[in-house]
């Protein structure tokens, strides 16, 4: 009896640490100095061959895009997840849709965050989500910095 009782206790102290893990948000360091972003956008044209649409953009401080864009990536809440733990890929870049890559200057280092229409978004080379549930954040996420970029 007194033997169930501990493995009971310890199954339940793993989910409750594995549930912890999974429910704080990653903390965001805004300190960063420059923000460098790559938008790619694949869509099928009328041949079903991948039509390709590209831009890249850079922004410093004194850009007003700078200011917008480091709102709207403070504005959301990345979590860990089950792909964060088992390394799953964040997305497929291949199939049709749109991939911002965002590269954060730190002054010596960087950070890259990689968004798509899938729900999960990498940032470094981890998985995370956007929000809780579903891809509705992500993809919010994507259309509000789209918007800065005046991509739509």
């Amino acid at each position: 009896m007194k033997k169930k009782f501990i493995v009971a206790a310890a199954v339940i102290l793993v989910l409750i640490c594995a549930l912890a893990f999974i429910l704080r948000p990653l903390s965001f360091d805004d300190s960063f100095v420059y923000i460098a972003i790559g938008y790619m956008e694949t869509s099928l044209g009328d041949s079903a061959a991948p039509v390709v649409r590209s831009a890249e953009f850079s922004f410093s401080p004194q850009d007003g895009e700078f200011g917008q864009i480091k709102q709207v990536l403070e504005k959301y809440s990345y979590h860990h997840s089950l792909a964060t733990l088992f390394g799953a890929a964040g997305s497929n870049r291949e199939e049709p849709g749109y991939t911002l890559t965002i590269g954060l200057q730190y002054g010596d280092t960087a950070q890259s965050i990689v968004i798509t229409q899938s729900p999960y978004i990498t940032i470094g080379s981890a998985v995370y989500r956007v929000g809780y549930w579903g891809n509705a954040e992500v993809v919010a996420l994507g259309g509000e910095i789209r918007a800065v970029l005046r991509l739509d």
